[in-house]
This record gives structure tokens, C-alpha cells and sequence, in this order.
């Protein structure tokens, strides 16, 4: 959907929902006005290598691995590629611990121990096999991982995006906070299709990659507050009108003003706040 014909079609399905409201609040007008800037923000320009992915099979979450060691197999994964040599997996050449921590912005000792820890954690664990220059992704095909709990996408842009705001460990348990946030949005097509993570998901999501509540939240708070990801703030429909956080994707941005706007007509929320 072009830019124009988004905003077209955000100003009508407000228009159904705010006019019966305009005539009983004094400050109608101002809301409509917040709203629709507040949606229509999503006009990110995104080029094709931007919206490029790599995907990471939902099994990483059941090893006994931490938040780091799970966001550092992200990171691999993004820098992994086929060749003609190996065959369906993907592989890295001449993986090490210095290269992976330069890729992180820190250049310490410590930390190429931490990596060279963690990478024998995730060979350990079967997600790494050796052979010679060859560093293999060892996971199941796309089309398995499909049939066997999911996968999860990892966009090239919120991952460049992490790894310019972010260094060392906190970046690689940023890249864990992302990866559990995606396990809960489903991007399928039709009945199926999921992009809106919303912030009661926390509880399902932190446990994926033993992150505790407060880290996490901290971490969304701080992809919001970065732009890494596309987001609104809105205000419930309960007796509480609770604040929350709705967050997708930045490709999904008009699907997230789209199905706000949609919860508005359904009154299931009150007004979005920003």
C-alpha cells in the first residue's frame, strides 16, 4: 500500500469511530488528531537489503543455554551463508572468537574468552559442528523447522540496528530479547497472520532465553525508545485503562496501524496515546 492511500484509509476507519465520540468530549478534535499522526508515522523507508532475514528454528530456546549464548546463535545465523559446498547448511568460514567480538564493537580479551566459551557451548549442543575452515549451522532445514515447533525471522535491519546502538554482551542479550519477542508474532498470511507483540506476551516470552522479567522489559523499552522496531502506545478498553505497548515489525508497520485503527471501531481499545 502506498504512503497516501495508507493515510487515506486510516483517516476513514477513524472517522467511523471517533464522530459519534467527538460530540460528547470536549477535546474530541485533539484526539482524532493524535491518533492519526500517531498511526501514520509508519511510513518507513526500508530498501530490499533492510528487508532481508535469517531464521533461527525455535528448538535454540529448549537447550540449556543463557541470554547471551542464545543471542550470540542469532548473530551467527545473520552472518552464516550457503555455498556451493555446503550443500542445504549454512555455514560460516573461518569463524573466531576476535572477528565475532570486533562484529560486537569491543576488542578485549575477556570477551574473546566469553565467545570462545559460548561457542563451545552451542557445539556442545549440536547447533555448531566444525569442519576444517568451515564452521556448520547445524540445524534442521527451514521446511523441518516448520513441522517441528516453528521458526522464528530475524530482520536484517533491527539486527544492524541493535549492533549500532549496543556492544559486547548487552548487544547479544539484546539480539535474545528480539528473538523471544519474535517467537510470539506469527507472519503467516490470511487467519493466521500475527505481527502485533503486545506487552502481556512478556510472561510467555522472557523464559525463552532466561531473561527475567525486568531485563526484558527494559530491553523493549529501550528497542522502543531506539526505533528499532515499529510501535504505539494505547490505552485499553477494561475498567483499568491500562497503557500498553503494541510492537512489530518496521515491515509491518502499516499492519500495525491498520489492526489499531480495526480495535478502535471493535472498542476493544480506548484511544492510542502515541
Amino acid at each position: 500500500m502506498d504512503n497516501k492511500k495508507f493515510k487515506k484509509t486510516i483517516q476513514e476507519l477513524l472517522k467511523k469511530y471517533y464522530v459519534p465520540r467527538d460530540k460528547k468530549v470536549s477535546n474530541g478534535k485533539e484526539k482524532i488528531i493524535t491518533t492519526y499522526n500517531s498511526l501514520t508515522k509508519h511510513n518507513y523507508s526500508l530498501n530490499e537489503n533492510d528487508t532481508s532475514w535469517g531464521w533461527v528454528p525455535k528448538s535454540i530456546f529448549n537447550a540449556d543455554l543463557n541470554s547471551e549464548t542464545i543471542g550470540l546463535f542469532g548473530l551467527l545465523v545473520m552472518d552464516a551463508g550457503i555455498t556451493p559446498f555446503s550443500g542445504a547448511k549454512r555455514v560460516i568460514i573461518n569463524l573466531s572468537a576476535k572477528d565475532l567480538s570486533n562484529s560486537l564493537g569491543v576488542n578485549h580479551q575477556n570477551l574473546y574468552t566469553r565467545l570462545e566459551k559460548m561457542l563451545q557451548e552451542l557445539s556442545d549442543n549440536g547447533f555448531l559442528i566444525e569442519n576444517g575452515k568451515y564452521t556448520i549451522i547445524n540445524t534442521e532445514t527451514l521446511s523441518e523447522a516448520q513441522n517441528n515447533g516453528g521458526y522464528i525471522k530475524l530482520y536484517t535491519y533491527a539486527m544492524n540496528e541493535i549492533l549500532k546502538k549496543s556492544h559486547g554482551l548487552i548487544a547479544l542479550k539484546r539480539i535474545a530479547t528480539y528473538m523471544a519477542l519474535k517467537s510470539e508474532i506469527y507472519e503467516g498470511k490470511n487467519d493466521k497472520k500475527h505481527i502485533i507483540f503486545k506487552k502481556y506476551q512478556i510472561k510467555y516470552a522472557n523464559p525463552r532465553v532466561k531473561q527475567s522479567e525486568t531485563v526484558f522489559k527494559r530491553n523493549l523499552d529501550w528497542f522502543i525508545k531506539n526505533g528499532i522496531l515499529a510501535w504505539n502506545l494505547v490505552i485499553t478498553m477494561n475498567q483499568y485503562h491500562n497503557k500498553q505497548y503494541y510492537v512489530a515489525e518496521k515491515i509491518h508497520g502499516y499492519d500495525l496501524a491498520m489492526d489499531i485503527a480495526s480495535e478502535l471501531n471493535e472498542n476493544k481499545l480506548l484511544r492510542v496515546v502515541e
